[in-house]
């Protein structure tokens, strides 16, 4: 855990420019992980907030700095408390520690040592230190007796001088601003019982030694010495395919693969956006692993990347691989291609001394697709009633509030809501989900989150689900408190199972539960002592006979007001202390006892049966229970496996039940302070989960899988899918199943299916042909599987959950289109049997019950759109004689939508309408996004263009966009006899209108796709292309182009005179190669130029030249409207004026063009004089010829990528 952004609240931390110092505290913007800089380099993380305080006092001091700078530190390790500050110790362990230097600690010996070194209230000092973060520190030898830890601040009774004891010397610090420089505070100083004077060498000032942070930090128990990560896309990454907008997607499924020789850490991940959508678009993009959200959403900048910083690494352990996964939400109303990937290694911030991998990582295009509705989820009736309960309940309502599917069915993967109340280890555990009523999933509570992992539970559409969120509360502090809210939209993962898209919450839903105000907040109270059965900790079980010292419960204990003595525990007079449940015979349970965690010393229990559903207890030790430190128990016995003797009781048997009951009345405590009976016990009883005795187990449950529609030639598709849980006292050997038709499925046939292959936890079991027993006379038909190639892949470990899948091969031709869907009909149709016992073992839970419908038909389909609005195929453009179309200025789009199968699209035929023609054009290019060209064919003689072969396969069920980019031939290349292309011809596409315009063939079905020709030139439809009357954007030959025309005037003062400059702007032209029918180097000439003026209304502006710069030739221009009065007007050239410039005008490769004019100003105040070329692009400011000939035709569009461009502003 590091410290987050709630504890900095309020604060408004400064950016900084330059590179952070050593000793600085730091973060990233967007981020609320704070890190101490060390002097080695290396960020160290804060564990707590607590030890963040023993540092520091405010967040005054904390600097945000950018991303890229933060990551370039390496993770150094984590803080440990400073020294002098607080004692520390851990929940399982009640010894106390004083902290010395570089993480040292020292064992107080006893209460009275304590109290003699800090005081009667030593203990207000403590703080748990989470287990995890124990290891953080070195325990050293025992503090002796008498002696103050190093890093103590002590003064004498009455006095005022502070001194620093260093372990062999008192230091004097000699003022208030040393004893400040080095971040001392007041409330660590400690009053000695006996005096002390200094002796060592005086604290003036600061001293590195005490304020360094970093000294003992150690490395995080996942932190590593591995050698490498490797990054890699998984083949797990969805197809690409046309997605709708505003649905959360997966994009990218990533591996991160650790060496063998250690695990590894991940920091950090920066995404980049590929493909030609606006990054902008991209939105609450999200890391999960294993369907768990990990860190925070982010959205993607203009700049294409989103930054992630994860406070809590993800841990790759090592020789393994963990497969994230990518959401996002591109905008509602938006269109685009869209793909998210990795773009280097040096965007993978880890702990391994290597990141490796074949950069970039990049997802496959999806593409946005308009007029779908796709489910959404709404949120209501979040229950607010705040609720007061005392510590140890059980079974407390933490949240509620109904869920409803919207437009379609929808499966919930996984619910993660934030505590926004306090956040301490163990203040809720046995988490538990219901819908309806029914428990559905357990939980888990970390770094504020509980978190609920769900194998697709379905709401029906249009169906309103109630859920509820259960918990047992812990043992925490008095009036600490509870309350559940949403984080973020993604923190709820769905998908819609008709469309298989992701949903969200919509918006007026997240509203009703985003802020702790509209969810319950669970206040904690306590008594005088308290006790909690941890049911985290000894959670409901399955375990058999023989096995022994099993943990019936662990009880949780406290002392809240003095030391205690408790000096029994028994059942008496209605005062339970029992193990209670079903089934219990004599004999059946043996060797009850209660075990001290932390010590191991164990306590007998005597054990008496009552009758079949209660054995009472007691425990007559005396235990010592230290004020305000919780001691854990685990109440053990053993379970009998064989028969008493003269035969009266045991074996245990299957099916028997047991549970732990204690009332606080029970309890015998005295306070060691007051001597008087403590009675104020909270709760008053307490219960555990219930252990329940069973040979073995095996849970069912289908997994609903979306809709699918599978053509001939389909190749492992999912047609079943369950989650199997063994029970935990022991392993089971899966050994035969039969999956069966929900009804007469006449589709599922051997004559379609080739191959049914059968998956335990990823492993191939069983692959089996022709062996499909059909329906006949209205029955179901069926599959058997059985005589697995592998017992151990075959079997489920004792506790484990894992995945069951049928997969089906389908034949290259189907029969005829149907429907099936499949489920193991009952527990009758699963042969399973125990590990151990080798007894046979019935299956329970959901059992029956589809998984998807599976829709089989003759073949795929197609649609191929041409189309002229994506931002790189949405312009008319110039194309440079003897060059490619640039890449941002393509024809058209081919946009090929494909549906139930792979297509290889096999023959295309172009056809140009414009006036080019072989001669012209040298090739045309079919060309990716991306710019790859993945065909590229010489057109015909009339300019017409066929790809036969083009053989390109498109995925299934996706869009995938080619571009259509033209190379043209050059313009009388010296020595180049192929360069005939002539000036001024023109391209436009359009997809032919002749029967084979599209040919394409189903690459699994191996089936010819129907296509013709959409006959009303309207919305290309399924089995159709675009009309020809649709046609590409117009390209036109030049010899010479013009690709810029920029400002080159500076702002400066107006000034009244002759000849004043007014305007410089610099056109760049190229001419390639190409040459001017008279074999000389081709250039341009401008045929018209309009220069805007806007003014003060009392300038007035006469006499406006042109001049190429360097030149003394002036051309005089026509003026508009730039007298008094005025204020704008133009200035026009025209061909006469412009071909007078000097060598003619003209004009190749950059050339400036002066403004110049006589200026009239006046005794006004603030006059100006701004020019600019209002409109270029279009038939407007600019006109030029482009075949290097006077009288050639004009270009009357220079189709530039600005629209206008603004020059220098003459201002007083």
């Amino acid at each position: 855990m590091v410290l987050t952004v709630v504890a900095m609240s309020g604060v408004v931390v400064p950016s900084v420019n330059a590179a952070a110092s050593a000793g600085d505290l730091i973060k990233m913007e967007g981020n609320s992980s704070v890190y101490y800089l060390g002097a080695d380099a290396k960020r160290y993380v804060f564990p707590n907030e607590a030890t963040y305080m023993s540092w520091y006092s405010d967040f005054s001091g904390v600097v945000t700095i950018p991303a890229a700078e933060l990551q370039s530190y390496a993770l150094g390790g984590n803080v440990t408390m400073r020294p002098g500050t607080k004692l520390v110790k851990i929940t399982t362990d009640p010894s106390v520690y004083a902290v010395e230097t570089n993480g040292t600690l020292r064992k107080i010996q006893s209460e009275a040592q304590a109290a003699a070194l800090y005081g009667t209230n030593w203990n207000t000092k403590i703080v748990d230190v989470p287990d995890a973060f124990f290891t953080n520190y070195n325990v050293g030898s025992v503090l002796p007796s008498g002696q103050y830890s190093i890093g103590s601040l002590i003064k004498n009774a009455g006095a005022s001088e502070i001194f620093y004891y260093d372990g062999t010397s008192y230091r004097k610090i000699t003022n208030e601003a040393a004893f400040n420089a080095n971040r001392f505070n007041m409330a660590n100083v400690l009053t000695a019982s006996t005096t002390v004077s200094g002796t060592g060498t005086e604290i003036s000032a600061v001293e590195t030694g005490l304020v360094n942070v970093s000294q003992g930090a150690s490395t995080p128990d996942a932190v590593i010495t591995g050698s490498g990560l490797m990054v890699s896309l998984s083949s797990m990454t969805p197809a690409g395919t046309g997605i709708p907008a505003a649905s959360p997607m997966d994009f990218l499924k990533v591996n991160l693969t650790a060496a063998n020789d250690g695990a590894v850490n991940v920091s950090a991940i920066t995404l980049t956006a590929y493909d030609l959508g606006t990054s902008t678009f991209i939105d609450e993009v999200t890391f999960y692993d294993n369907g768990v959200k990990v860190g925070t959403s982010k959205n993607f900048t203009s700049d294409r990347v989103a930054s992630f910083s994860f406070a809590t690494p993800i841990v790759v352990n090592a020789g393994t691989t963990k497969t994230l996964t990518v959401k996002a939400t591109i905008e509602a109303s938006q269109t685009g291609n869209f793909a998210i990937g990795i773009a280097k290694a040096a965007d993978v911030t880890a702990t391994a001394s290597a990141v490796t991998g074949s950069f970039p990582v990049v997802s496959n295009t999806m593409s946005i697709v308009s007029g779908a509705t796709i489910g959404t989820v709404g949120l209501t009736n979040a229950v607010t009633t705040d609720t007061t309960n005392k510590f140890g309940e059980d079974n407390v309502l933490l949240a509620e509030f109904d869920l409803t599917a919207n437009n379609e069915p929808v499966l919930i993967q996984s619910i993660k809501l934030r505590n926004g109340g306090t956040d301490t280890t163990g203040i809720v555990d046995n988490l538990k989900l219901f819908v309806d009523g029914t428990e559905v999933a357990s939980g888990t509570y970390a770094d504020k989150y509980v978190t609920f992992s769900l194998n697709n539970y379905k709401i029906a559409k249009s169906d309103t689900v109630q859920l509820e969120v259960r918990g047992d509360l812990g043992v925490t502090n008095n009036n600490d408190t509870f309350v559940l809210y949403i984080k973020d939209v993604n923190d709820f993962g769905f998908i819609g199972q008709d469309y298989g898209f992701g949903v969200q919450l919509t918006t007026a839903g997240l509203a009703n539960l985003d802020t702790t105000t509209e969810g319950i907040t669970v206040t904690l109270t306590t008594g005088q002592f308290t006790i909690d059965m941890d049911k985290s900790a000894t959670p409901a079980k399955d375990v058999k006979a023989g096995d022994n010292d099993v943990v019936l419960a662990t009880l949780v204990m406290k002392s809240n007001g003095e030391d205690a003595l408790l000096e029994q525990i028994v059942d008496s007079g209605g005062n339970d202390f029992e193990i209670n449940g079903t089934g219990l015979e004599a004999d059946e349970i043996e060797n009850v006892e209660m075990r001290d965690v932390a010590t191991g010393a164990v306590y007998d229990i005597t054990a008496t049966r009552v009758g079949s559903t209660q054995w009472t207890l007691s425990m007559t030790d005396e235990i010592t229970l230290l004020k305000g430190v919780a001691k854990t128990f685990q109440i053990r016995a053993d379970m009998s496996d064989s028969v008493a003797v003269g035969g009266n009781g045991g074996p245990i048997d299957d099916g028997d039940t047991l549970y732990v009951v204690l009332d606080g009345a029970a309890m015998t405590i005295t306070g060691e302070t007051s001597n008087a009976s403590i009675t104020d016990i909270t709760p008053s009883s307490v219960t555990s989960a219930t252990v329940t005795v069973k040979d073995a187990s095996l849970t069912w449950t289908p997994t609903a899988l979306s809709t699918q529609t599978v053509v001939g030639g389909a190749q492992d598709v999912v047609v079943y899918q369950a989650s199997l849980k063994a029970g935990t006292a022991d392993g089971i050997k899966l050994s035969s199943v039969t999956i069966s038709t929900d009804g007469a499925d006449t589709a599922f046939t051997d004559d379609d299916i080739t191959k049914l292959d059968l998956y335990l936890n990823g492993k191939l079991l069983k692959s089996v042909s022709n062996s499909i027993v059909e329906t006949t006379g209205g029955a179901d038909g069926y599959i058997t599987f059985n005589s697995f190639s592998s017992e151990a892949d075959a079997t489920i470990a004792a506790g484990a959950t894992v995945n069951l899948m049928v997969k089906a091969s389908f034949a290259s031709t189907v029969t005829a289109a149907g429907t099936f869907d499949l489920e193991l009909e009952s527990a009758d149709d699963a042969t399973s049997r125990a590990v151990s016992s080798n007894d046979s073992v019935t299956e329970t839970g959901t059992i029956s019950g589809v998984s998807g419908n599976i829709t089989t038909t003759a073949k795929g389909t197609l649609k191929v759109e041409l189309l002229v609005t994506d931002v790189k195929a949405d312009e008319d453009t110039h194309i440079l004689a003897g060059s490619a179309v640039a890449a941002d200025r393509y024809l058209a789009e081919l946009k090929f939508t494909t549906e139930n199968e792979p297509i290889k699209v096999t023959r295309l035929r172009l056809e140009n309408s414009g006036t080019s023609a072989s001669d012209d054009v040298a090739s045309v290019r079919l060309v990716t996004g991306s710019g790859t060209i993945v065909a590229e064919e010489i057109p015909e003689a009339d300019g017409d263009v066929l790809f036969d072969p083009f053989d390109y396969v498109l995925a299934a069920d996706q869009t995938t966009s080619l571009f259509i980019a033209p190379v043209v031939r050059g313009l009388n290349v010296l020595n180049d006899p192929t360069s005939t292309a002539d000036y001024n011809e023109t391209m436009i596409y359009n997809i032919d209108d002749i029967a084979t315009g599209v040919v394409a063939t189903g690459v699994n079905s191996s089936a010819s796709i129907t296509l013709v020709v959409d006959p009303d030139a309207d919305t290309v439809a399924t089995g159709q292309w675009a009309a020809a009357s649709i046609t590409s954007n117009t390209a036109t030959i030049v010899g010479s182009a013009l690709t810029t025309i920029t400002n080159a005037m500076s702002d400066a003062t107006l000034t009244g005179g002759t000849a004043k400059i007014l305007g410089k702007y610099t056109f760049v032209f190229d001419n390639g190669s190409n040459r001017n029918a008279s074999n000389e180097e081709l250039k341009a000439y401008l045929d018209a130029l309009k220069v805007t003026v806007n003014k003060s209304t009392a300038v007035v502006i006469t006499n406006v030249n042109a001049q190429i710069d360097g030149t003394a030739t002036k051309v005089a221009g026509d003026i508009t409207t730039l007298g008094n009065g005025n204020t704008s007007g133009s200035v026009d050239w025209l061909t006469t004026e412009l071909q007078g410039l000097a060598d003619g005008g003209k004009l190749d490769g950059t050339v400036t063009l002066v403004i110049t004019g006589d200026v009239t100003t006046t005794d006004a105040t603030s006059e100006y004089v701004q020019t600019s070329l209002a409109d270029v692009y279009g038939a407007g400011d600019v006109d030029y010829i482009g075949n290097g000939a006077t009288d050639g035709t004009i270009l009357t569009a220079t189709y530039l990528p600005v629209a206008e461009v603004i020059g220098g502003t003459l201002s007083e």
